[in-house]
């Protein structure tokens, strides 16, 4: 009934939406109640694969999906009540793509 899933995360700021990049968030994509798909998520299978039909693979569209911030995973960037941004830290090592 939830995903896990890498969108873009806008926020306001000045007035104006600023694009700040990828973020991960927990999506409802089907009802509790009936299983269906939620408003604007389209789930789908993506059909038969040469050799890897074991493997369960499918597709996930959002149309318009607005998630709230509460659904964001904060644990290095975060956007608080006030929609305020926090970038994550810079990496303790400048080489390294990780903090």
């Amino acid at each position: 009934t939830h995903a896990i899933v890498m969108a873009r995360l806008l926020v306001t700021e000045r007035g104006e939406l600023a694009d700040k990049g990828p973020h991960a968030f927990v999506v409802q994509i089907r009802s509790n109640a009936n299983h269906e798909t939620m408003p604007g998520v389209t789930a789908g299978d993506i059909g038969p694969k040469m050799g890897y039909n074991a493997v369960d693979n499918g597709f996930l569209r959002f149309d318009h999906v607005r998630v709230a911030r509460d659904a964001m995973l904060m644990k290095h960037a975060r956007v608080s009540s006030d929609g305020t941004y926090t970038p994550p830290p810079p990496p303790k090592n400048p080489r390294s793509l990780f903090p």
